[in-house]
């Protein structure tokens, strides 16, 4: 089997860097008749601008890697190939080029062009209708000549259905291995915030940005708790911000220690496509989830253990002031999160799609 992903350097944290980090673990540890192969494309190359846009090959991936691909392929004879994202359509057409008897397998981390028309209607920016356009075109070449498809939300998987005509279509949870590495010293560092709530996701994409900024406004000067937002790219926010309610600390290089020494995590977003990997990692730390009903796609079922629903202004204030005596039992939290989300929960799943295609 070959694997195809991105090589993520190991300070870039996020979502899909954490899930992709624990798919390649899990993947190493499937029993299989022949050794792994693995295919990293580089995530951090200068792209030509026309090719962003009008290219088929896209999310960093060249006509060079291509190649390289099809060589591994046709030389170790590879009959199972698992393609970590859905922008890779060109390259699913030209695997099947080789032979129609390889089994290709697609995971959809969200749906790109819906997730990129929704950007367009926030902010009307043609970049990225262009880009839902190509996005379209691109899920629809995975979508034809993919031989399974994983989906981490039932809402997606129905959005690809009619969109795309997906088949073999599987709903396949975020799972994350998350690294609890925490010191004494780094916990009493903390005592300066406590007690505070937590947000984590980084500013580059636009609903982390747009949430917090509307949960600043709206919501943080009537709650007298403190709130900690990490993750980059919010410094022209901070400068704005006048509450000494909120702390904005950037890229950390212990999450650990916050997740653990928060009373509560938020999730203001509104906007989006699959699931929010944040809230899989609060879990993981038995902490319960303030968050809206976005933030809650593909854990509806598990909603009751783990989260306390916020939809507007007056959800979050209220529910924060009273946030005692309504946060959920953190083992019980922790233990859907082993069931559901974990890398144990994502061996699971993906050793029986893979018996299954051989």
């Amino acid at each position: 089997m070959l694997f195809v992903t991105h090589k993520w350097k190991n300070n870039h944290f996020g979502g899909r860097q954490s899930y992709s980090r624990t798919l390649l673990k899990v993947l190493k540890k499937i029993p299989n008749t022949r050794p792994l192969e693995i295919y990293q494309v580089n995530p951090y190359k200068n792209i030509k601008l026309k090719d962003k846009i009008f290219s088929l090959k896209t999310d960093y991936l060249t006509s060079d890697d291509v190649d390289k691909i099809c060589k591994i392929i046709e030389k170790k004879k590879i009959n199972i190939v698992l393609i970590d994202c859905s922008s890779f359509g060109y390259l699913c057409k030209r695997i099947k080029s080789i032979s129609n008897k390889i089994k290709i397998i697609t995971i959809h981390h969200h749906i790109e062009f819906i997730f990129y028309y929704k950007l367009f209607l926030n902010g009307y920016n043609l970049k990225h209708l262009i880009l839902s356009i190509k996005m379209y075109f691109i899920e629809k070449l995975s979508s034809k000549y993919s031989d399974a498809q994983i989906y981490f939300t039932n809402r997606d998987k129905l959005l690809a259905k009619k969109n795309f005509e997906a088949k073999n279509s599987n709903i396949f949870p975020v799972s994350i291995d998350p690294k609890k590495n925490i010191n004494k010293k780094s916990v009493r560092s903390l005592k300066k915030f406590n007690p505070y709530f937590l947000f984590v996701g980084g500013a580059h994409l636009k609903p982390n940005y747009y949430g917090i900024n509307w949960f600043i406004k709206k919501v943080l000067p009537f709650v007298k708790t403190n709130l900690i937002v990490i993750g980059s790219g919010y410094d022209s926010l901070a400068n704005k911000v006048q509450n000494k309610n909120i702390f904005f600390l950037g890229k950390v290089e212990n999450l650990s220690i916050y997740y653990k020494n928060s009373q509560f995590v938020i999730t203001p977003i509104f906007s989006g496509s699959g699931m929010k990997t944040k809230v899989a990692e609060a879990f993981s730390y038995g902490k319960t989830v303030f968050g809206t009903t976005e933030s809650s796609i593909g854990y509806e079922n598990n909603f009751n253990l783990c989260m306390i629903s916020c939809n507007n202004s007056e959800d979050f204030i209220k529910n924060i002031k009273n946030y005692k005596k309504i946060v959920k039992n953190s083992s019980k939290i922790k233990k859907v999160f082993e069931t559901n989300y974990s890398y144990t929960a994502m061996k699971k799943n993906f050793y029986k799609l893979i018996k299954s295609l051989k």
